[in-house]
């Protein structure tokens, strides 16, 4: 199963993709589904991926705080395809979620074939890393 592109189409990661691309990058995506309470990355731990909650909601904690409630249309795990940094927070499933996820290696291949998308993705990756270092 493909991504819904509407969904993909309002996530700002995604917002400069022409149509096509947008298309192209859902073709990519799997949909995978989650108990509640299951750990969907750990902070510290390598990224493998990325995710849109399609339903439900997840919990965001650093460094064992707090941080974020995350529902439909929600993502995180972008830093896992742009490069290779560690995880920077847990998320954790408080429902049963359902989400749309990406594997870097699907991603890397993908931009191997596609041009236009890697010259994209390295625009919003040292984007990134200048308001990264900005701060």
């Amino acid at each position: 199963m493909s991504a819904p592109v509407e969904l993909l189409r309002h996530v700002p990661l995604f917002t400069g993709l022409s149509e096509k691309e947008l298309k192209t990058l859902a073709e990519n995506f799997t949909q995978r589904t989650f108990r509640e309470g299951t750990e969907l990355t750990a902070e510290g731990q390598g990224g493998v991926g990325f995710f849109v909650i399609e339903s439900g909601q997840a919990l965001v904690t650093v460094d064992g705080h707090e941080r974020a409630t995350l529902g439909p249309g929600d993502y995180f795990g972008e830093m896992a395809l742009l490069s290779d940094q560690p995880r920077n927070a847990t998320v954790r499933s408080l429902t049963p979620c359902v989400c749309l996820s990406l594997a870097r290696d699907l991603f890397d291949r993908l931009l191997t074939r596609e041009p236009e998308l890697r010259q994209y993705f390295r625009n919003v990756a040292v984007l990134r890393d200048g308001n990264t270092a900005q701060k």
